[in-house]
């Protein structure tokens, strides 16, 4: 056996081809390590753009909340204008009938 291998490659040969499967193999670990950190980094920017996305729509859903009336205030502030108009035609008409 160990003619047989002698007859392939010599130990240098064999030597300087198991460098090269290690430095490939070395290479290839360390560009999947590289690419494995720099998609934790952008993920963590992706996380702080959502996290600011969703305090922006928060804020705008308060902010929506607090100054945009409902449908039943809608309503009610409807109800009370259009008695104040009434109430104003009725007295601009007696005004009218007292001051022909």
């Amino acid at each position: 056996m160990d003619g047989l291998f002698t007859q392939i490659f010599t130990w240098s040969q064999f030597g300087t081809l198991a460098s090269l499967v290690l430095g490939i193999l070395g290479l290839g670990f360390g560009l999947l390590k590289q690419r494995s950190a720099d998609l934790r980094a952008l993920y963590k920017k992706i996380e702080g753009v959502k996290d600011t996305l969703t305090a922006a729509l928060n804020e705008f859903k308060v902010e929506v909340a607090r100054e945009h009336p409902t449908a039943k205030a809608l309503q009610a502030s409807e109800e009370r204008l259009t008695s104040a108009i009434n109430k104003l035609t009725e007295r601009i008409d007696r005004w009218l009938e007292r001051h022909p």
